[in-house]
């Protein structure tokens, strides 16, 4: 277990408060991932577009690497059956029916009753279409609001983990029902490179909106961060965000 001060905590080895009673007063805040690295990415699919299905979902499988994949049933209802290769896959499948948000996380005109049945009913979807209930949700801003009113006790009663569009990196002390994502819009990634070279955990959140925009240019920056992820694997915890979100959880949970 490494500690804050660069040392290493060996088996055995705690704090004590009076001497008569050692009992271990650090948690593993500080430790790398279960897999030893120090470094974690998820990679996320925002809105349930065709080229996630159609050019993600082949690369992912090839390259063996999990994904989230944040829906929004809105989008998904004409052509549902494009979809159906994500099932029993290790891809989470989750929610993000709020994109059309501002960036600041308000939902004009959006009462607190219109916003919780919208979230049961996009959960729904994916029970009946998909056989899941999910546990995640994507969306723009600090958090989600509507007319003089905070949807934060419904989103923390319906989600465990919740993604947002604010930019940054999750270090180890990162709530699960907080975390922020990082778009790499080129390649190669200094950031990516650098965060590779820490010795402190962190959690590296890539989301992905359309691959095709008039041009391949976001396709081969996609294909390449991908390919860039399986070389580096070794280096990597790799999972979705709630594989990840998890761990961060257990990660927080004073040692006994």
């Amino acid at each position: 277990m490494r500690l804050t001060n660069g040392g290493i905590l060996e088996p055995g080895d705690g704090f004590t408060l009076d001497g008569i009673n050692p009992k271990v007063l650090l948690s593993e805040t500080n430790a790398p991932w279960s897999n030893g690295a120090f470094l974690a990415v998820s990679l996320v699919y925002v809105g349930g577009h065709s080229d996630h299905a159609d050019l993600a979902l082949p690369l992912l499988r090839q390259l063996s690497i999990p994904a989230t994949f944040f829906i929004d049933p809105a989008t998904m209802l004409d052509d549902v059956r494009r979809w159906e290769q994500v099932r029993a896959t290790e891809h989470e499948l989750a929610l993000a029916p709020f994109m059309g948000a501002q960036k600041t996380g308000f939902l004009p005109g959006w009462t607190q009753g219109a916003f919780g049945e919208e979230v049961r009913s996009s959960k729904r979807f994916c029970r009946e279409v998909f056989g899941v209930s999910p546990r995640s949700l994507y969306h723009p801003g600090a958090t989600l609001f509507g007319d003089q009113t905070n949807f934060t006790t419904i989103i923390e009663q319906e989600f465990d983990n919740v993604v947002t569009s604010t930019l940054g990196v999750n270090g180890p002390l990162s709530h699960a029902k907080n975390l922020s994502s990082r778009p790499l819009t080129s390649y190669p990634n200094q950031e990516f490179r650098s965060l590779l070279g820490l010795e402190e955990p962190n959690w590296l959140i890539i989301p992905f909106g359309p691959l095709f925009e008039g041009d391949n240019t976001r396709i081969l920056v996609h294909r390449m961060m991908l390919e860039s992820i399986g070389r580096e694997r070794k280096n990597l915890r790799i999972g979705t965000v709630a594989q990840i979100a998890a761990e961060l959880r257990n990660r927080q949970s004073p040692v006994e």
